[in-house]
């Protein structure tokens, strides 16, 4: 009888959240933010993907609506810099493709964005730079088709109602698998600063290459349908015709303002190793620049230790402090997961790899070729003043 009553709820709670849906959102204009989020909620709520019964505090100031708050809790929404909401306002097509890419990331966690999957928007100069990597990237598992994408018109119920259920649909999509090989074994392209040598911060003079450069290898990759991976995505190598790995060590701030700006141009995805210790000193990243790219879904967060010491020299007690403590401070940073490392001066040792079997899934030395253990991943050096044919070269001859 109890579990015939709990069908009972559970079927008219389904009910109500239909007649919710197709009466408080029918309207010609389009959703508002707090319209937004009870769409999304009640959404997930009838799907049995979130319940609704938790208590939570508001962290905004002109709202305490329930739905507002618990989409924040999630993830998928937040205010301005006064601390507000804005919940009437209307949401435009641009800033709905950033919320449903988080609503995307949470039912489907780890699902891989195919960057050789990506539609050809014909409006895309006029879509804002915030929201650009969302719409490119939830292009590619089609919740945005071909054609123009009108970034500033309003989205409306059907629109959305349309997205959240194709959001559904891309539960059998491939998804990451940290620490798992493909037979095929991409090349793994090793940056460090992308600037000049004027503006370098590196004492070593040789590490980094021009902006120029970078983009026009970016270009290359691009133009020639490789699919840019992140190291967690290597099992999906053998689903691609051709795919790479593009990693930045160290986490100069030029990271973001030369290679982000490059990367959102291309819809190019890669992967900055960052020293934690360095962060919000001069010449490397800021907290709030690391995050901004870790959010855009273009870039993956790894570490490169805490202090960038050698980690073959270190005692167990120093190496728990470098990978553990960076691990940490990253993740509190960007709110993911971090699964990679990358080791200063690329040396390790038996004992530094156990250690990183503790706390990561991936690791990366500077050695290059191939291998097919997931600890001591090797890598290609692009070197600075490289030369196109230099470039396909090293690509072409990686194995």
């Amino acid at each position: 009888m109890k579990k015939a009553s709990k069908r009972m709820a559970i079927l008219f709670l389904a009910l109500f959240c239909n007649i919710l849906i197709s009466t408080v959102y029918a309207t010609d204009g389009g959703l508002t933010r707090q319209q937004m989020c009870k769409f999304i909620i009640d959404s997930l709520i009838q799907k049995n993907i979130i319940n609704s019964y938790e208590r939570i505090e508001s962290p905004f100031r002109d709202t305490n609506d329930f739905y507002v708050k618990k989409a924040y809790m999630l993830g998928f929404v937040k205010g301005d810099e006064h601390g507000n909401y804005n919940p009437d306002r209307i949401v435009s097509n641009q800033e709905a493709a950033v919320i449903f890419k988080r609503v995307q990331d949470y039912v489907v966690p780890r699902i891989i964005y195919d960057t050789t999957k990506i539609k050809n928007i014909t409006d895309k100069d006029e879509i804002r730079s915030y929201a650009l990597p969302s719409v490119s990237l939830i292009s590619s598992v089609d919740l945005v088709g071909d054609g123009s994408f009108n970034p500033t018109k309003p989205v409306n119920l059907e629109m959305a109602t349309q997205i959240i259920n194709k959001i559904y649909a891309n539960k059998d999509k491939p998804v990451s698998k940290a620490g798992f090989l493909s037979s095929k074994k991409p090349p793994v392209l090793m940056y460090h600063e992308i600037g000049n040598i004027k503006d370098t911060k590196s004492p070593y003079t040789d590490l980094f290459v021009s902006p120029q450069d970078f983009e026009a290898q970016i270009k290359y990759l691009s133009d020639n349908k490789y699919t840019f991976l992140f190291p967690e995505e290597l099992n999906y190598a053998d689903s691609c015709d051709k795919s790479v790995v593009i990693t930045i060590d160290d986490g100069y701030d030029n990271n973001y303002t030369e290679a982000f700006r490059i990367l959102k141009k291309y819809n190019a995805k890669a992967t900055i190793f960052v020293i934690a210790d360095f962060i919000n000193t001069p010449g490397y990243l800021s907290k709030d620049q690391i995050n901004d790219m870790a959010q855009s879904g273009l870039v993956s967060i790894g570490s490169h230790s805490m202090t960038h010491l050698d980690l073959s020299i270190l005692d167990s007690v120093k190496l728990e402090y470098e990978m553990k403590e960076s691990k940490e401070l990253l993740e509190s940073i960007i709110g993911k997961t971090v699964t990679s490392i990358s080791y200063p001066f690329g040396n390790y040792t038996k004992q530094s790899l156990e250690t990183a079997k503790i706390y990561y899934r991936v690791g990366f030395s500077v050695q290059q070729g191939t291998t097919d253990d997931p600890f001591t991943i090797k890598r290609v050096v692009i070197p600075k003043d490289c030369s196109m044919d230099t470039f396909i070269k090293r690509l072409t001859t990686y194995h």
